[in-house]
Parts: structure tokens; C-alpha cells; sequence
């Protein structure tokens, strides 16, 4: 079998930089000064790669991935992204390619040096980055390593390390998903479109998550020594997964999902709200039986193992199960600490806190176990007396009261979706 890949866990270490909002620095610049149609053609094997900006490129030690460009404008692509065919159009430094006439990905070339091609890839829709170095391997033989190869998660450290990474992609999600909700309960709907900048981060983000958490636990779960070793750690993974996937039904509505990494040969299936919170519910029902920690991490700081219970506690919310809901919150109200769960916004330095966003309090519990126990006259006031805000939305939406509270119309109580989603067999929502 093969090694592991050291990319996903070269990430951010204080804890503060992994829960920013991912804002980098702008466009990537290219040097390229050479005849980019000409040289892009043949056979292109990734070599290196790192899934961060600020990290080093360490060896490509996935799938053999390789990529073909022909004369004709037809390209080939195999390995890690799946197998597939599309084509190709170049402007200046900048590779477009489909697949089934669709985005798959775009290539901005910086340029070439001892037959090595640098080269930062966009995933479509998902709009993650991967920096990558490839080479051509009829032309020349495998290029020297410059980075030990390593098993990435040989030790526990590491695990923590990759499920940090998540939260680098998944607390900016949360930040934009907030501030939209936000706006929405103070009857400003201004950010409900498909091309704001809010709607298309907090798209991109939760899918860029996925991803991320899918290939984690494929990593994982494909080795037997790992899943046993490391059980408490894919409980943590599955539950942020459900968090994503619960969000996607109440936010969306409707969601492209699969919980393997993405192959391009088809697009995953379509599920709908109820199909999505069934699955959130089966990764929290199983997550909810491990408990698990980060070393060195202030536990309201991560979704832990309370966080998760209330999670699912809300997911039953959304089912119509009260009873399941009632017992967690009776359970957990008994012992439930003042801060629960709480997401960081820091600036563009990765330290300063620029706002904390409480998800689960103890003041949360309290209300949302009067909903379970059908005392809702009045619950929207409760919420506000006792200051809550996150969550709050979501609870209009479950009483059928976000219409009056809110001025809002029927069909914004789903967000848009951004016009990069829209693919063969998925449509804009009502009213967009």
C-alpha cells in the first residue's frame, strides 16, 4: 500500500491561525515567458504538491495522478481526481478545463524549470486550491525527492494535526453562514444572492470541508492498524462531517453529497433535506458513542463530544423526533458548562480575534430543550432576552415563524446557490 500523504497534515499549528477565516493574499502571480501551448502538451504526472498556501510541497504520495493534453484541445485525466475527458483552453497563463461540459478545474501555470511544470490547481465547483509540481515521465525519469517520505499518521499528533486543517476550512464557513443569518433575523435580506460574496465563501468552504473530511477518514478508514488506533479521532471527523451535512439540508435545502473523495467520472447524487439530515444523523449517532479530545485544546474551542450531542440532539429537532431530543438535553442540561462551543474569527494575522461566535451555550440548552418539550410560546423572545443568536434562525425556520418574525418571503428561507453549482440535474432554488 502506499505511503500516506504528508500534504494534508502540513497545516497550521496554533490554533488560532487553523480557526481564521482562510483569506489569502490575492491572486497568484505567473512568470511564465514560454510558449504555454506548446510545452502543455503530452503526458503531466503530479510530482508534489501542498494543499496550503503557507506550507512546504511534499512528495505526491497518493494515486499515481497524471493528466494529458492533446493537440485537438482534448485532454485525459486520471488517478486521485478520478478518470475522465474534457477539454481545454488556454488564455495567457491560465488552463480552463471541462468534463461533461462542466468545470473541472483551472491551471495557472507560473512556469517551467528543469522539466518541472509549477502549477496551482482550482478545484471546481469547491474552489479549493492544490499547488502542485508536475513532471512529464516519458520525457524524464521520477524527479529526486526533496522531502523524506514519511507515513502521516504514524503517530497521533498527526491526526490531530489533519483534523485541525478542517477547521481551517470549515470556521470560515461558519462565518459567513452567520453572518447571512444574522442579517436574515433583523429583516435584511441584501446578502440572499446567488453571486454575493458571503453565499459563494460559505458554499465553497463547506464543500472544500467535505472534501477534506472524506479524504481524511478514506485515509483512515482504508487502513486497519488506523482504524483501530485512531477510532475517537474518525468519531471527531464524522461528527464535523454531520455538522457540514446538517447545514447543507437547513441553509440549502438540497445538496450534491458522498462521503468517499470526489471522482470526476460522475457527479455525486443529488439529496434532499430529509436524505441529508438522515445522514448527519447516522454520522453523529455513531460519533456520540466515542469520546475524544485535542491535546492541548480548550474544549469549547472544537466540536467535542457535548457539542455533538446537541448537534444531534438538533437534528432530531429537524426530524420531528422530540422525544430522542429530549432525553439528550435533559441529560446534558443537568452538567452543561457556560461556553459549550464557540467558533473564532481572527484577523488576516491569524491571532487577533476579531469576533466569537457562541454555538452551543448553556443559556442554548435551556431553550432548545423548551422546544423539545413543546413550550414554544414565546421562545423567540426567550431567545432574544437571553442574547442568542446563533442557532436562532434555524429555530424561526423549525417553529414556522420566520415569516412573521422576519419580514422574510417564502423562498428565502433557503439560501441561493452560487451559479458556479448549478450543474446538469441541480437547480437554483425557488425565487433566485
Amino acid at each position: 500500500m502506499k505511503k500516506l500523504p504528508n500534504i494534508y497534515i502540513t497545516i497550521l499549528i496554533v490554533l488560532y491561525a487553523v480557526l481564521s477565516c482562510g483569506k489569502d493574499g490575492g491572486q497568484e502571480s505567473s512568470s511564465t515567458s514560454f510558449d504555454l501551448r506548446k510545452e502543455i502538451l503530452g503526458e503531466w504526472e503530479i510530482h508534489q504538491a501542498r494543499f496550503d498556501k503557507g506550507a512546504a510541497m511534499t512528495d505526491w504520495e497518493l494515486e499515481t495522478t497524471r493528466f494529458t493534453f492533446k493537440e485537438n484541445g482534448y485532454f485525459e485525466t486520471q488517478g486521485y481526481f478520478g478518470s475522465g475527458s474534457g477539454s481545454f483552453s488556454i488564455k495567457s497563463s491560465q488552463i480552463t478545463t471541462l468534463v461533461n461540459n462542466q468545470p473541472f478545474m483551472d491551471i495557472l501555470v507560473n512556469g517551467i524549470k528543469d522539466g518541472l511544470l509549477d502549477v496551482v490547481a482550482t478545484l471546481k465547483p469547491s474552489e479549493q486550491r492544490i499547488w502542485m509540481s508536475w513532471y512529464q515521465p516519458n520525457i524524464i525519469e521520477t524527479p529526486p525527492t526533496t522531502v523524506p517520505p514519511e507515513t502521516a499518521f504514524s503517530d497521533e499528533q498527526n491526526v490531530q494535526q489533519a483534523i485541525l486543517s478542517v477547521y481551517s476550512s470549515l470556521s470560515p464557513f461558519i462565518v459567513n453562514k452567520y453572518a447571512i443569518e444574522a442579517d436574515l433575523c433583523n429583516g435584511r435580506f441584501e446578502k440572499l444572492y446567488p453571486d454575493g460574496s458571503e453565499i459563494k465563501q460559505a458554499w465553497a468552504k463547506a464543500y472544500e470541508s467535505l472534501h477534506r473530511i472524506n479524504a481524511f477518514l478514506s485515509l483512515l478508514s482504508g487502513n486497519n492498524e488506523y482504524t483501530i488506533k485512531y477510532t475517537s479521532h474518525i468519531a471527531h471527523i464524522k461528527a464535523l462531517r454531520a455538522l457540514l451535512t446538517y447545514n447543507l439540508a437547513t441553509v440549502w435545502g438540497k445538496a450534491r453529497y458522498e462521503e468517499t473523495p470526489h471522482d470526476i467520472a460522475a457527479l455525486p447524487p443529488v439529496l434532499m433535506a430529509a436524505q441529508l439530515l438522515e445522514a448527519a444523523q447516522k454520522d453523529l449517532e455513531a460519533a456520540t458513542q466515542e469520546s475524544y479530545s485535542l491535546k492541548g485544546v480548550a474544549a469549547y474551542l472544537y466540536l467535542n463530544p457535548t457539542a455533538a450531542q446537541l448537534l444531534l440532539a438538533e437534528v432530531y429537532l429537524s426530524r420531528g423526533d422530540m422525544t430522542k431530543a429530549k432525553e439528550i438535553y435533559n441529560r446534558i442540561s443537568q452538567q452543561a458548562p457556560e461556553q459549550i462551543l464557540v467558533f473564532n474569527e481572527v484577523d488576516a494575522t491569524g491571532v487577533v480575534v476579531v469576533q466569537s461566535i457562541p454555538v452551543y451555550t448553556r443559556k442554548h440548552v435551556e431553550v432548545l430543550a423548551a422546544e423539545a418539550a413543546g413550550q414554544t410560546e414565546g421562545l423567540p423572545e426567550s431567545w432574544k432576552q437571553q442574547g442568542l443568536t446563533y442557532g436562532y434562525w434555524q429555530m424561526l425556520k423549525r417553529l414556522g415563524k420566520a415569516e412573521t418574525v422576519t419580514g422574510c418571503q417564502r423562498y428565502q428561507l433557503l439560501f441561493p446557490y452560487p451559479w458556479n453549482a448549478i450543474t446538469d440535474g441541480f437547480t437554483q432554488n425557488e425565487g433566485y
